[in-house]
């Protein structure tokens, strides 16, 4: 499979499950992410308790570099999203800048909830 095509592998899974009338859960890396307008960076801005993103141990303040290895400087808001969301259970890989370092962090899709204001 072509690199470029990785973050729209889950989605394609999902369509393919709809299509097929089983389709599986709609999950999430389980955080809040801002995209800074005048950098591009993506941004960890909230990750809430017992959420995907605290079990993988994202923090506030990570900047996410790339979703399964694709850089998120070259994804759409929409793309970025299609990325990140797949079936509960599966398997996301981040890189993320934290600290002055780079590390990879694995993110295992949970339900999407809904955020308590």
């Amino acid at each position: 499979m072509d690199r470029s095509m990785l973050p729209y592998r889950e989605a394609l899974l999902a369509l393919f499950l709809l299509a097929c009338g089983a389709a599986p859960l709609p999950g999430s890396i389980g955080v809040i992410a801002k995209r800074e307008g005048a950098t591009g960076r993506v941004i960890v801005v909230d990750v809430p308790a017992g959420g995907a993103g605290a079990r993988a141990g994202l923090e506030r303040g990570d900047e996410i570099l790339s979703v399964d290895g694709v850089s998120v400087y070259k994804m759409t808001r929409q793309e970025f999203t299609a990325a990140v969301r797949g079936p509960i259970g599966s398997k996301v890989t981040l890189e993320v800048f934290r600290d002055g370092m780079k590390q990879p962090i694995v993110v295992e899709r949970a339900e999407i909830r809904a955020i308590e204001k």
